[in-house]
This record gives structure tokens, C-alpha cells and sequence, in this order.
């Protein structure tokens, strides 16, 4: 698996589990409720989030259910 230069979130998000990309949000937004997050903490976060999004629409289009 390819990491990030800070190792803190895979390269290609596509091979995480619902449960792996909710912890990786969860700690990337405590990061980012930090008075001095790192600069990266904020695409990070994005990335993941879009991952998210583009998965719960593709289990919508199935009728399926995407929620971890």
C-alpha cells in the first residue's frame, strides 16, 4: 500500500474498509481542532470524505446501504 509523505493516510483510499476511512476521519478531524494542524491534515481529510461520498452514492445507485 502507498502511503502519504507523512505516512498518516494511504495514497489510494479505495482499498480501506467503511470502519478504516470513519477511524482515518476521526483522527484527521481532531487534528484539525488543533490550534496548529498540519498543513496537509485539511486535503487528507477532504480526500477521505469525497471517498466516502462517492461510495455511499454508488451503494444508493445498488440500493444498498453504505453506513458503517
Amino acid at each position: 500500500m502507498m502511503w502519504t509523505s507523512d505516512r498518516s493516510v494511504p495514497r489510494d483510499l479505495t482499498g480501506l474498509s467503511m470502519n478504516e476511512l470513519g477511524a482515518l476521519t476521526n483522527r484527521l478531524f481532531q487534528e484539525l481542532d488543533r490550534n496548529f494542524p498540519n498543513p496537509e491534515t485539511r486535503t487528507h481529510y477532504d480526500r477521505i470524505v469525497t471517498e466516502l461520498e462517492a461510495r455511499e452514492a454508488a451503494a444508493d445507485r445498488k440500493g444498498l446501504s453504505s453506513r458503517f
